[in-house]
């Protein structure tokens, strides 16, 4: 049995997989390092009695990294394999500071060459951040961008204005709001899609050789799952990843 780890900035999720990929347990806590105990506990209670045989991790805030891994070993017994652009042996990443390059965003791209192999690709990762990858068939890992994710946004228009209420973050009955609920709420769902069809046209033009496949993933990429921007939708593609 292999933990898959992914570390993000407002949640914890853990998987237990078997290969090729089938998963016994999926769970996760707020990224916090008072919730790593109940973590490592529903961990214990997906293991049950089986062994489990390696740990690994992609992890964007480093802040937690040690008390994680001090947990993960007092109760497992085992080393921790944390992702980054020096022991991953198979994207060649050709932009300027790879140790820049987030655990999150190497991950997504190896689970991508995974899941749609022998293309090039686009993929959209949407958490906290929305992240955009590019990465070739001949596993080249060109760059992208890094957008404030539907939740931040949200969230921002609420603390730092004064009567701009926090809205739930869902497709709108509307294209065009009719009040400030509705203006809001088709700002943040329109906003980002047509960010996507922008961004990705715009990559299109900087490699017009190239036919890519569009990949979908992280949580709030469900919103979009019927938008036909995603020629791909693959929720566990950062643990694909990890299992590389």
């Amino acid at each position: 049995m292999k933990l898959l780890i992914d570390v993000g900035n407002t949640k914890i999720q853990a998987l237990l997989t078997e290969a090729p990929f089938e998963v016994y347990l999926d769970t996760s806590v707020r990224t916090s390092k008072d919730a790593l105990e109940s973590l490592v506990h529903k961990i214990k209670l997906g293991l049950k009695s089986a062994p489990l045989k390696s740990i690994h991790i992609a992890s964007v805030v480093p802040d937690i990294n040690s008390d994680l891994e001090s947990f993960l070993f007092e109760n497992f017994q085992l080393p921790v394999h944390y992702l980054n652009f020096k022991n991953q042996k198979v994207l060649d990443i050709k932009i300027k500071d790879p140790h820049s390059l987030g655990a999150d965003r190497i991950a997504a791209s190896l689970g991508g060459l995974q899941v749609v192999p022998n293309s090039d690709l686009i993929i959209i990762d949407m958490g906290t951040a929305t992240t955009i990858e590019v990465v070739t068939k001949n596993k080249e890992y060109l760059g992208g961008y890094i957008l404030a994710g539907l939740n931040l946004m949200n969230e921002a228009l609420a603390s730092k204005t004064a009567q701009l209420p926090k809205v739930e973050v869902k497709k709108p009955l509307v294209k065009i709001g009719v009040d400030t609920h509705s203006c809001l709420q088709a700002g943040l769902y329109y906003g980002h899609l047509m960010q996507f069809k922008g961004l990705i046209n715009l990559i299109e033009e900087e490699y017009p050789k190239k036919e890519f496949k569009i990949i979908g993933t992280g949580g709030l990429s469900l919103l979009y799952k019927k938008e036909k921007i995603f020629d791909h939708h693959e929720p566990y593609l950062i643990f694909k990843g990890l299992c590389n």
